[in-house]
């Protein structure tokens, strides 16, 4: 499989971007069990940091794979993987964005799911400055996937997140959900659009996008679509949701003798670990250690 299988260049004016930086990729092929931890290296093209990684399972095979997307030094920063799952293969994704600096950056997960896959996937992520996370899946016959995405904006930074699903061939399903979080300034949004085709007859789809408003001037907006073009559906939901927690609720957590920063922090975590629940084994633990991390890390800079 050659880089860009999954990603085109004319897709999009940051995928041509994209390539147009690209000085080399790191491809990987997957047999039996394993497990991946990569830090996708970066090609420095004048004004651009460009990563590119490409994962290939081959049937039957099962990887836990991490990726660890930290800040380049570039005034703009590309990160992308692709990753292909072979026939009844399975794949745990655990993807960490960093996103610091004055620089924007982008970053995005293209996956296949080839006939009786799985994928399950988590995806945990801050960012300080405009970032934007393009996911998108295809889901061939009887596949499925399990998806759960957690940003936080602060510092007057926008973090725009996209999930796009297709469901190509019958019996597929998928159940996908993310929160973004807007903390004093920031501005978040969390969108998404999970197709069914006409050649998905008996599929299933559930897709939920929220966003939870915090300190002043914190803006969010959640708009998950679904788009069904087969009559023959076994369930499909889409759900949006926008939460303000008030002084009442951090008033309760305060007088259970935490402070408002630990408050705050107790309410960020909440939200994101319902975002978890997508892994499985050791990723499920690394996600959970990465969350404490992400939140320690807020309240140092607070």
């Amino acid at each position: 499989m050659q880089p860009g299988s999954l990603m085109p260049a004319h897709e999009s004016r940051l995928a041509a971007m994209h390539y147009g930086a690209l000085g080399g990729s790191t491809s990987l092929i997957v047999g039996g069990r394993a497990y991946i931890r990569a830090s996708p290296r970066a090609v420095d093209c004048g004004s651009v940091v460009s990563r590119h990684s490409v994962v290939i399972l081959e049937p039957g095979a099962y990887v836990d794979l991490r990726v660890d997307l930290e800040p380049g030094s570039g005034p703009l920063d590309l990160s992308f993987v692709e990753l292909v799952l072979g026939e009844g293969s399975a794949a745990n994704v655990l993807i960490g964005v960093r996103a610091a600096g004055p620089s924007p950056s982008a970053s995005g997960l293209r996956a296949a799911l080839g006939r009786g896959s799985r994928l399950n996937y988590a995806l945990l992520g801050s960012g300080d400055r405009m970032h934007r996370q393009d996911d998108r899946m295809v889901l061939g016959p009887a596949s499925s996937l399990r998806s759960g995405a957690f940003l936080i904006s602060r510092r007057g930074a926008g973090v725009d997140r996209f999930l796009g699903v297709e469901h190509s061939g019958e019996d597929s399903s998928s159940s996908a959900s993310a929160v973004g979080i807007a903390l004093d300034g920031g501005y978040v949004v969390v969108r998404g659009l999970v197709s069914i085709g006409e050649g998905a007859a008996r599929s299933r789809a559930d897709f939920t996008a929220g966003v939870a408003l915090l300190g002043e001037g914190a803006r969010g907006h959640a708009a998950p679509m679904l788009e069904v073009h087969t009559g023959d559906v076994l369930e499909a939901r889409h759900h949006s949701f926008e939460a303000k927690p008030g002084p009442d609720r951090l008033f309760y957590l305060r007088s259970r003798g935490l402070s408002e920063p630990e408050a705050r922090d107790l309410i960020i975590t909440g939200f994101a670990e319902s975002q978890l629940g997508a892994l499985e084994g050791r990723l499920a633990q690394e996600g959970a250690e990465l969350l404490r991390d992400l939140v320690q890390l807020i309240g140092d800079d607070a």
